[in-house]
Parts: structure tokens; sequence; C-alpha cells
């Protein structure tokens, strides 16, 4: 599951692109209208809403952390990660159910695929 770290971190990284939460609703608003203005001139793809990729740090220190079985979290190593988490959610750092069967699916597809490689030597 972990040998798709990288495709798993995009995910999320594409979708606080949008300013999106994993359930499809806007991250948050920025209260000062000026500062939403130059958000919306950086990326237009947010609307102007929160899109958490200011400096980079929060979404190129994105990880995937192995639990327990089959079962992992997303974070971030940027200092900024937990106040991010306490101020929008936990969920932004997670996937949707639709994100999550892709990922499922891509796994399995591997699987398949060595599987089929080792049958075939």
């Amino acid at each position: 599951m972990l040998n798709n770290a990288d495709e798993i971190v995009d995910i999320v990284r594409q979708r606080w692109k949008q300013g999106k939460r994993p359930d499809g609703s806007i991250i948050g608003e920025y209260r000062n209208f000026a500062y939403a203005m130059l958000k919306q001139q950086q990326n237009p793809l947010a609307n102007g809403n929160v899109d958490l990729i200011l400096d980079g740090g929060l979404n190129k220190n994105l990880v995937v952390n192995h639990l327990h079985g089959s079962l992992f979290n997303i974070f971030s190593t940027d200092n900024k990660a937990v106040s991010i988490a306490e101020k929008y959610g936990l969920d932004v750092y997670g996937l949707s159910a639709d994100e999550e069967i892709e990922v499922i699916n891509e796994a399995k597809k591997r699987v398949y695929d060595k599987s089929f490689e080792f049958i075939n030597l």
C-alpha cells in the first residue's frame, strides 16, 4: 500500500489546490477581503478560498503513515500541520470515499500485475 504513497499525497495536494475538503466543501473562507483577492490571483483554482498551499511547506511535507494492516493516515511533518488541523479540522488531511476506492483499486492493480509477472516467470 505504501508503495503508492506519492500518489496518495498527490490526491490531497490536488484537492487543496482547489480549496476543497474530502467531502467537496470548501476548506474555509478568508476573513480579510483583500487577502482573499490576493489568494484568488495566486491560485484561481480555489476561487479565493483557503487552499493550504501558501508557502508549499505543508503540502511538500505530506506523508503517508502506515498504521496497521492496510490502514494508514496522511499528515504533514511541517511545523504548521497541527495548527492547520486545529483551525480547519483533521479531515483536511483525509481522503474522500471515492479517493479511498481509487487508492485501493490502484493497490489491487499493482498486486495483480506483480502476481501476473511472477506466474509468467
